[in-house]
């Protein structure tokens, strides 16, 4: 995973809402990618070793959002609704600079509330998308 750029914004709808900037977000990973490969060992593949093949399907890595968590904060509120939500959320990815937007449908799968004694009350969103990117 590749790490989001200073000044990256982050927009979500959820269940055909408004479109909303999620604010006070710290961190965002971009999502791995991966192909499927199918087993197509035999009895007879070459010194016993696996053979595989490219099943055509391919797979996002689930993506965690580092949020500083305000929950008086309207977009924050989007987010909970969205973990509750059964249709996926369009979300919307702009760098600073424009270059590279992503704009995908995904599942809020969980959100993880923390706090330390000397730190700000965060939440890690983690957020699974899927079929391919808009």
């Amino acid at each position: 995973m590749s790490e989001g750029m200073m000044g990256t914004k982050i927009y979500i709808t959820v269940s055909g809402g408004a479109e909303t900037q999620i604010v006070h977000a710290a961190k965002l990973a971009y999502p791995d990618i991966e192909k499927i490969l199918a087993d197509n060992s035999a009895h007879d593949s070459q010194a016993g070793i696996e053979e595989t093949v490219a099943s055509g399907q391919r797979k996002w890595g689930d993506i965690p959002l580092l949020v500083n968590w305000d929950p008086e904060e309207a977009s924050h509120a989007v987010l909970l609704t969205g973990v509750t939500s059964k249709p996926p959320a369009l979300f919307k990815v702009e760098s600073p600079t424009g270059a590279d937007p992503l704009t995908f449908y995904a599942h809020i799968k969980k959100i993880s509330r923390a706090t330390e004694q000397e730190g700000n009350f965060q939440a890690t969103i983690t957020i699974k998308p899927t079929g391919a990117p808009q």
